[in-house]
């Protein structure tokens, strides 16, 4: 338990800021041994093409060293951010009081799966603050609990200086797995962002397996330009590492570029202006009535919307920012046109479909193929939790005969589903609310 009346400083973690460093180090070590290599190696021009390439590549890792990680090794006993009763405090910025906080999320970012940063994000009244969290000697769960006991213990205070009006103010305050869209909100633009790290993972990815390839050309090419069955095999004195590390480190560069395509592909080929409207979204020249989408399914890295013309729409999230406001405001807005299609749907002794392992219809709901009639039903809540650094959410449903659970990023447009079982589990309200 954290001692509210003294600030919790928060500081970089050594353990987590070696991995960058042995990696980003390693790349540099790697590129300046693979350029040693190509020097061995009798060329001309294509051989020193390849050199100053790897020499550029080993430039760019040492520059990124220099300007993300080394820094934070040079500032490492002094906190990162500091936490207490009147706000946060980050290092070498504006402290902001609670009040003025109106967005406060930590934001993980990952490529295929493979983590590759976090950032604290500061909404205040006056603009955005940010603070690096990927390297923090805290997890996003820890850093959500602390927010809320200084806040409470902030606003606990004010009520005890100034009386019971003093908590009279909203809770505003934005926090992972619990973002809320605005209230009274008209049109939303969804804010592009360029992914840079994507970008970066691309170029670096492409320029690695592109040298090597060339690398792997000229070792190829026997001195009279035909290749027959001349190779790195037939050299003379070759080790096997010798033999292997130009397609090793070719591949390694494609795949390095293949983690970073899925986002660089997303935000090349999708329009950059997207409006959320109170009747319809605006998806760049695109006017689509909400009444026209027929599902939506707010996955963990993108939100599709099928329409009833069968075409889709995806908006990424790894291109547009604040995506747990902009998700939830998309779904209150389609949410009763859905609603009640599905209700229809259901009517009409229909099943309704969210996702591969669950369905439902007016009498039973189909969990992985098993069905459950809803008059076994005698429990159904939703159980928050946190685990490795990541906001999750349960779906438990309670028979007599047992609990089923399923996690509810892997339901498709979850609101619409909790809306519908809660309908049908209360016959009292006339089936529908």
């Amino acid at each position: 338990m954290a001692d509210l009346h003294r600030p919790h400083e928060i500081h970089r973690s050594p353990i987590k800021l070696a991995i960058p460093s042995f990696l980003i180090l390693g790349a540099v070590g790697a590129c300046l041994f693979a350029a040693w290599k190509i020097m061995e190696k009798p060329g001309g021009k294509e051989a020193m093409t390849a050199f100053w390439v790897v020499l550029g590549i080993a430039a760019a890792f040492v520059l990124l060293f220099l300007i993300r990680i080394l820094p934070q090794w040079l500032a490492i006993g002094e906190p990162a951010l500091i936490l207490s009763k009147q706000g946060i405090a980050i290092r070498g910025k504006d402290p902001m009081a609670w009040s003025a906080i109106v967005g406060n999320t930590w934001r993980s970012e990952s490529h295929n799966g493979i983590p590759t940063g976090a950032t604290i994000e500061l909404q205040g009244v006056q603009g955005l603050v940010t603070c690096g969290a990927f390297t923090l000697k805290c997890s996003a769960a820890e850093y959500v609990r602390l927010c809320d006991l200084y806040r409470q213990a902030a606003a606990q205070e004010r009520v005890a200086a100034a009386g019971p009006a003093a908590d009279s103010e909203p809770d505003r305050v934005v926090f992972p797995g619990r973002a809320t869209a605005p209230d009274g909100i008209g049109e939303y633009p969804l804010r592009c962002r360029v992914p840079a790290m994507a970008f970066l993972l691309v170029l670096g990815g492409l320029a690695l397996a592109g040298c090597f390839a060339m690398v792997i050309v000229q070792s190829l090419a026997p001195p009279d330009g035909s290749f027959g069955n001349s190779g790195f095999a037939n050299k003379s004195g070759g080790a096997f590492f010798d033999i292997a590390y130009p397609y090793a480190l070719a591949v390694a560069g494609l795949a390095i570029a293949a983690c970073g395509a899925r986002a660089t592909w997303a935000w090349l080929s999708h329009p950059k202006s997207v409006v959320i409207g109170e009747q319809r979204l605006r998806y760049g020249p695109r006017s689509i009535p909400y009444a026209a989408v027929a599902s939506l399914d707010a996955g963990r890295g993108a939100v599709r919307l099928i329409l009833r013309d069968s075409s889709r729409i995806t908006l990424p999230r790894a291109i547009w920012a604040d995506g747990e406001i902009w998700t939830e405001l998309l779904s209150r807005r389609t949410h009763s046109h859905l609603f009640d299609a599905a209700w229809q749907a259901l009517g009409k002794g229909e099943k309704v479909d969210f996702g591969p392992s669950l369905d439902l219809d007016s009498r039973s709901l189909r969990i992985r193929g098993r069905p459950i009639s809803l008059d076994a039903i005698t429990d159904l809540h939703v159980q928050s939790g946190a685990m490795d650094e990541v906001q999750y959410r349960t779906l438990r449903v309670r028979t007599a005969h047992g609990e089923h659970a399923i996690d509810e990023r892997k339901i498709r447009n979850a609101p619409l589903f909790l809306a519908l079982i809660g309908a049908l589990l209360e016959p009292s309200q006339g089936g529908k609310r």
